[in-house]
């Protein structure tokens, strides 16, 4: 006896069942890949954006501070000095080849800019081609730049960076102001070295706190998204404390030995 044929209906009944209205929804909802990239880029722009506006903001501040506290110091040391009784003319004619403008404000302002500069050929250019490791010989070459703009900026700074002390006499009485240099071959070379390792811990705590914030993004809900935005604000508190409180020495490296011109 031969089988009954099957039904049409049977033979065209479709191999895939349809798919879930839930399914579908969530299907919608979830973000691809493309997406997630895309949003992780537009974060670290927004984080780099913010972050140079917040490193300039930072030693503009540092950079006033410094210039009302040095103009504060030299008229308080004219007072002292003439309070305890050295005459107006003596005073003076020690200060006569100092220029406060000249041999203060600009080698200040000077040093902070090349060394700003620095640090964004470091943080922007050098530092992603090591890590990537996609241009070995670029990044010598912005590693390279770095160190010169560091060498530039500690040459300028104490090239043109007159001291102003007191003098004293043979029993500590103040009879006078003096005005010297701390200008050093090895001085220099010594300030740029430590400008680089304060560039490296910059450089390691900025990447210890973006570690932590894409940690804090990726677990938390988007609701609470700015939660992980918290690492950050504490970073800035803190250098901005740096700015407003930190005196640096006359050298990164403590030494008071220097060319006095009186």
């Amino acid at each position: 006896m031969l089988p009954a044929p099957r039904s049409e209906h049977h033979a065209l009944q479709p191999i895939f069942q349809p798919v879930h209205p839930i399914f579908l929804r969530r299907l919608c909802v979830t973000p691809s890949f493309g997406q997630k990239s895309a949003k992780v880029m537009r974060d670290i722009q927004l984080i780099r954006r913010y972050e140079l506006v917040f490193v300039l903001s930072t030693a503009v501040i540092y950079v006033i501070r410094r210039l009302i506290e040095d103009i504060n110091r030299i008229n308080a040391m004219v007072e002292i000095a003439e309070h305890n009784r050295v005459p107006a003319s003596v005073v003076w004619r020690n200060l006569a080849f100092y220029n406060h403008t000249l041999n203060n404000n600009s080698p200040l302002i000077a040093g902070v800019c090349l060394t700003l500069g620095a640090w964004y050929i470091f943080h922007n250019l050098a530092y992603p081609l090591i890590n990537d490791r996609t241009n070995d010989r670029k990044a010598v070459l912005f590693i390279v730049l770095t160190g010169l703009l560091l060498l530039a900026s500690a040459f300028v700074y104490h090239y043109l960076k007159l001291q102003v002390r007191y003098q004293h006499d043979g029993i500590g009485r103040i009879i006078g102001l003096k005005v010297f240099s701390l200008y050093r071959a090895r001085t220099v070379l010594a300030d740029a070295i430590g400008l680089g390792i304060f560039l490296l811990v910059y450089e390691l705590l900025f990447h210890l706190v973006n570690y932590l914030h894409q940690n804090l993004a990726a677990e938390l809900p988007e609701q609470q998204k700015r939660i992980s935005y918290l690492p950050f604000v504490g970073l800035i508190a803190t250098l901005l404390s740096l700015a407003l409180v930190v005196n640096l020495l006359p050298t990164l490296w403590q030494g008071e030995a220097g060319v006095c011109f009186f």
